[in-house]
């Protein structure tokens, strides 16, 4: 009898096995798509259950809302989704703009054509970029350019602690600029030039403090300098000091260190007791 049982639950398990439930059902080869690929995103085969989705090649946007798909008892789920290429529309330009690389027999020009600009007078000047791209969101990578008069600037403004380098001229043509240089001491932040734009001088100029300490406050704070015995020292932005404590003193406990910076002007003394 025990092995009548076992003959009849081997065989079941043979039906059971043996049935479409059982057995994962295999999709045809997912379809290509113009312009586009896919890759499974989820399974290892082309089996129910395995999902898959589709990307367009660079200059191609995906235009289908649903861009996966998924392998059904019956079949692959959702329509094939659509590349559609990407184009950018040529705008109206400036009617004094000389505009290259325009094509004739289409407005609209595909992703990555660049298009490059000039006036057509020398007494005009180009404000805005000489060059603009399609780029991937189907518009262009920077508005158009215009043409306009070539518009001079006079002295150039005053900047604290710095002087122009060159000789002052009473009039500047567009797109010339002049270099600043900090006094002694002082330290030029970032751009030392400033640019004649439209009429208008652009740029910022800064010129960072330097520190100074003297014997009086070194004094007070029973401090005198690492290397050196000046009474007086200057220095720059962004330099470092080294002190040390006098003698018998050591350093306080909410001190900052014997080593210190200038900051635009601004030094924090150590302190000894």
């Amino acid at each position: 009898m025990y092995l009548g049982y076992l003959v009849f639950v081997l065989t079941l398990w043979d039906v059971i096995d043996a049935s479409p439930a059982s057995k994962a059902t295999q999709c045809e080869l997912p379809e290509d798509i113009p312009n586009g690929q896919y890759r499974i995103i989820h399974g290892t085969d082309f089996v129910t259950g395995t999902t898959i989705k589709y990307t367009c090649n660079e200059g191609y946007n995906m235009m289908s809302r649903v861009d996966i798909r998924t392998c059904l008892i019956g079949g692959w789920d959702n329509h094939l989704p659509q590349c559609e290429e990407i184009r950018c529309t040529v705008e109206k330009t400036d009617e004094h703009l000389v505009t290259t690389g325009l094509l004739h027999d289409d407005s609209r020009v595909k992703y990555g054509h660049k298009l490059h600009f000039k006036c057509d007078s020398p007494k005009l000047v180009l404000r805005g970029p000489k060059l603009v791209s399609c780029s991937t969101d189907g518009k262009w990578s920077s508005p158009f350019p215009t043409c306009g008069e070539n518009s001079t600037c006079g002295l150039p403004p005053a900047a604290d602690f710095a002087d122009v380098t060159d000789t002052l001229k009473g009039q500047y043509e567009d797109g010339e600029r002049v270099e600043y240089q900090c006094q002694t001491f002082y330290t030029i932040s970032e751009n030392p030039y400033m640019t004649c734009s439209n009429g208008q001088w652009t740029g910022t100029i800064r010129c960072m403090k330097p520190c100074t300490v003297t014997t009086e406050e070194m004094d007070q704070n029973k401090i005198h300098l690492a290397h050196g015995r000046h009474r007086k020292m200057y220095s720059e932005h962004l330099d470092f000091i080294s002190f040390k404590c006098n003698w018998w003193k050591s350093l306080q406990a909410d001190s900052p260190g014997l080593r210190q910076q200038c900051m635009d002007g601004v030094m924090t003394l150590p302190r000894c007791a």
